[in-house]
């Protein structure tokens, strides 16, 4: 920028350096910042992309992949999840595993719903990975404090939270190298029992191993 690239008094060189990549695109500080954003950008579809009369089409018991919001403590996180149509007309749907939530129109509307909502497997292809978690599997996990994290599968109950199956997921990976022991000795990366925690398998705060780290 021509404004930079000025020469500035010697007392105020340090101020520039300091502040030039606030103005610089480029800048590491605004590739991390818009990173998530580029990410979650190119992985929703543009309403040119869905069929031709899909949303009007789209009547109560039809199946969709929608995006879905889940609250971890304070952090949010958003991914694709099968959902099923409860009312057309205001927008109300089923998440597998969850109670009803209502799509509100300033999200999903008609002229945002190519963004937020999908032909059924556009995006949830092999959504059944999660039934089949068993102890020792590897995952990645959104914990509580809005990162990602490589885990393990500890323990499987059939009868978890809203009658569904979950996991108590640890945040470590066992490793022979691993430089850590958990209390049966196990050598491991990451972080120790007292963090593990139960989460039902079909939350999206739970994730193919390194798909999202």
């Amino acid at each position: 920028m021509q404004l930079l690239a000025r020469e500035v008094p010697n007392e105020n060189r340090e101020f520039m350096l300091v502040v030039r990549p606030l103005f610089d695109p480029d800048a590491p500080i605004f590739q991390e910042a818009f990173a998530d954003l580029k990410h979650s950008a190119a992985d929703l579809l543009s309403s040119a992309q869905i069929p031709a009369g899909w949303r009007q089409a789209l009547k109560k018991g039809d199946r969709v992949d929608a995006v879905k919001e889940e609250k971890a403590q304070t952090e949010r996180v958003e991914a694709w999840a099968p959902a099923v149509i409860g009312d057309p007309s205001t927008g109300t749907c089923t998440f597998l595993g969850a109670a009803a939530v209502y799509v509100s129109r300033g999200r999903f509307g008609r002229s945002k719903v190519g963004m937020r909502m999908a032909p059924s497997g556009t995006y949830t292809a092999g959504w059944e990975w999660r039934e089949g978690l068993k102890p020792d599997d590897r995952l990645d996990i959104f914990d509580t404090q809005g990162h990602w994290f490589l885990g393990t599968v500890m323990k499987i109950r059939e009868d978890g939270w809203e009658a569904g199956k979950d996991a108590l997921v640890g945040y470590r990976v066992y490793m022979p190298e691993g430089t850590k022991k958990d209390g049966s000795g196990r050598r491991h990366e990451g972080w120790s029992e007292q963090y593990d925690e139960w989460i039902p398998v079909n939350s999206i705060r739970l994730q193919r191993f390194v798909h999202k780290v």
